[in-house]
């Protein structure tokens, strides 16, 4: 994951707090160890941060990137991957485009300066960015299809201010924040604060699936894309289904492998991940690191399952164990959230990605299988 932070002025003549803008970046530094940087456009309008974890082109793939093409007039922050950004690079070069870097960030700003808010389309990925052109005075928010990637925002003294972290926009906040009483109701009622919404009166949730753009002043955002799609029924047999399905995961899982640095699996033993565990041990050329938590309470262990499964696929297989002390991370948890979450499975979660992270940098998961495929 990387963070992303930014402010752009509603009308021609609005400037954003750049002091601001480069405290919010301070408060998302744990998003993003591998570099840092910050862009103020020509015209002042538009700020934008970013903190890099390095995932794909290590070397040149730094944040915000400007586009050179333009005269450094348009910039672009990205937190997320583009998974099929080399077919979209291929697609753009063979149009006359240029690049010089490897890096998927460097193929969605020049999407986005070709395609404008239009670009999501072609993507495939998860993703939350912010782009700017300072000539045109053209906006672009997005947020991937199911939301992987947090966006939050704020207005301010007549301009908008984005950020990956809810907790950057509260603590550079002019004022005290308010508490939203209808998001608190929504918490009570759900388990969590649904998009748009968020804990707080004026800050918002981009939701998922949406592109923004500013138009009299103001964002406007549409969805692109919904999770039912309004295609005929499939009308094949059932092993044809079987067939069409196994092509589509993976391919998923494929393009998912692309990284520069060390890639694993979360592995539970269930269908979900099981499924994606198999399906990169197949694609990925060699023995696949799967990581699994498990509890000294048998009545919530599914370890042995996972471990059947990484013994079949012959995973390069590591086992972490959750004990009764794990409450001692709820103060951190909070602290991240930012608003209420009333969804417990996120303290295992936490601790199997803190020691996940001590073997792989990223890591492929079963998560939206069951939502995918209707429970």
């Amino acid at each position: 994951m990387c963070g992303i932070a930014g402010a752009v002025g509603l009308t021609p003549d609005a400037r954003p707090d750049v002091e601001r803008v480069r405290a919010m970046s301070c408060r998302i530094a744990h998003r993003g160890p591998d570099g840092e940087g910050v862009w103020v456009s020509p015209s002042g309008r538009a700020v934008l941060a970013h903190r890099r974890l390095s995932i794909i082109d290590i070397e040149t793939g730094q944040q915000p990137m400007v586009d050179a093409e333009s005269g450094g007039t348009r910039a672009l922050v990205f937190n997320g991957e583009v998974y099929n950004y080399r077919e979209l690079r291929d697609a753009l070069r063979g149009q006359g485009a240029h690049f010089r870097t490897e890096s998927d960030t460097e193929v969605l700003l020049r999407l986005v300066a070709r395609d404008g808010a239009g670009a999501v389309d072609a993507l495939r990925g998860m993703f939350a960015f912010i782009a700017w052109d300072d000539v045109r005075g053209e906006l672009v928010v997005a947020r991937d299809r199911v939301g992987k990637k947090p966006l939050f925002y704020v207005e301010d003294g007549g301009c908008l201010y984005f950020a990956s972290s809810l907790r950057a926009l509260r603590e550079t906040a002019p004022a005290e924040l308010t508490i939203d009483r209808e998001a608190l109701a929504l918490y009570l009622a759900l388990g969590y604060i649904p998009a748009p919404y968020t804990i707080y009166t004026r800050v918002r949730k981009l939701p998922a699936a949406h592109v923004a753009t500013l138009a009299g002043g103001a964002l406007r955002a549409r969805r692109f894309w919904d999770l039912a799609p309004e295609d005929p029924p499939f009308e094949g047999t059932y092993e044809q289904a079987l067939d069409a399905l196994e092509e589509r995961l993976g391919t998923a899982v494929e393009i998912r492998l692309r990284s520069d640095v060390p890639l694993g699996v979360f592995l539970s033993g269930g269908i979900d991940s099981s499924l994606i565990a198999a399906l990169a041990a197949r694609h990925a050329g060699a023995p696949v690191a799967t990581f699994s938590i498990g509890f000294d309470d048998q009545a919530f262990d599914e370890s042995p399952f996972a471990a059947e499964v990484a013994r079949h696929l012959g995973a390069e297989h590591h086992l972490f164990r959750v004990h009764a002390d794990v409450q001692q991370l709820l103060p951190q948890l909070v602290w991240h959230f930012g608003e209420p979450y009333a969804d417990s499975s996120a303290l295992p979660t936490w601790v199997l990605a803190e020691q996940t992270r001590r073997h792989v940098v990223v890591a492929l998961g079963g998560d939206g299988g069951d939502e995918g495929f209707a429970g």
